[in-house]
Formats: structure tokens, C-alpha cells, sequence
């Protein structure tokens, strides 16, 4: 390509991946489960938020597509400086059973887009890309859990309700 020809090519690129990177995040309601460092928020694209009555409590409810791949977003700030090695677990809780999500890329430091060690105070953005498998069951309220820790410990533990159509 000519220099002049470039240019433009570069421009257009640029304006695609900042458009695919601004994917819309929608802001999830969820409980902290004991987590160690502070959760700020969580997030989720392809995920439309719905309010569904639950034991007498109005819940908000983060509706998937099947065969989609969502991100999740978690904005957190550690209490600590020198955190690596850090692993994700998913669960998912339906009714009294809980599955194990199969997180290919389990590796925080290395697929959460956060650099490890982690430092202390400073506010981090973990954001994971999951796939909504389409034989997962549809039209079912489950309990979703993420966690994020080394060890016994952990450093992020988000509980929140989804469905899948």
C-alpha cells in the first residue's frame, strides 16, 4: 500500500475495534459474597436486565441469548499489593444443584485484561468473555457465581440471577 492509501485503511481500522471494544455494558444487580478486596460493579453485555418478583422481593434479572458470547465486567479494588496467580471459578445454581461453568481460559492475570501482581488502591477492570452454550437449559431463573481468588481465598466473589432464551 502506497503511504497515502494507508492512512485512511489505519482510520477505518481504529473506528472498528473502538466501536467492537464499546460493546454495551449493562450495569447488574448482584450481591458480594465475601469478597476480600472492594467490588465497585458488575457488568454484563448481551444481557438485557429484567425485574422478576422473587419470595416477595423485586429482583432484577440479567437475561442471556442462547448460543451468544457475553462479557462480563467487574470493576474491584485490591487491599493489597502483589496479588498474582489468580484463578476464576464459575457456578451455576439451579434450584438445589449447582454446576461447574468450564472456564477455558481460567487464568485472571492472563484473560481478565488486569495485569498481576495486582496494586493495592488502584481500581481494576476484570472483563471475561463467556459462552452460552446453546444446550444450556432456556426459560429457568438460576443464580450465577463468580468468583476470582488463589487458593481458599476469595479476592472476588459476585453473586447475581440470570436466564437464558
Amino acid at each position: 500500500l502506497q503511504p497515502t492509501m494507508s492512512r485512511p485503511l489505519l482510520l477505518l481500522s481504529v473506528s472498528l475495534l473502538a466501536s467492537a471494544a464499546s460493546a454495551a455494558f449493562s450495569e447488574m444487580q448482584y450481591k458480594n459474597c465475601n469478597s476480600i478486596f472492594e467490588i465497585k460493579s458488575v457488568e454484563a453485555t448481551d444481557c438485557t436486565i429484567f425485574e422478576q418478583e422473587i419470595k416477595g422481593e423485586t429482583k432484577k434479572v440479567c437475561l442471556f441469548k442462547s448460543g451468544t458470547k457475553p462479557s462480563i465486567k467487574i470493576a474491584f479494588v485490591p487491599n493489597e499489593t502483589g496479588v498474582d496467580g489468580l484463578e476464576t471459578s464459575v457456578r451455576a445454581k439451579f434450584g438445589k444443584s449447582t454446576l461447574p461453568y468450564a472456564m477455558t481460559d481460567f487464568e485472571t492475570c492472563k484473560h481478565g485484561g488486569i495485569a498481576c501482581p495486582l496494586i493495592g488502591s488502584q481500581e481494576y477492570a476484570y472483563t471475561q468473555e463467556f459462552h452460552i452454550d446453546p444446550s444450556y437449559p432456556t426459560g429457568e431463573l438460576f443464580q450465577v457465581n463468580w468468583a476470582i481468588g488463589k487458593g481458599e481465598k476469595k479476592h472476588i466473589c459476585v453473586v447475581f440471577l440470570a436466564k437464558i432464551e
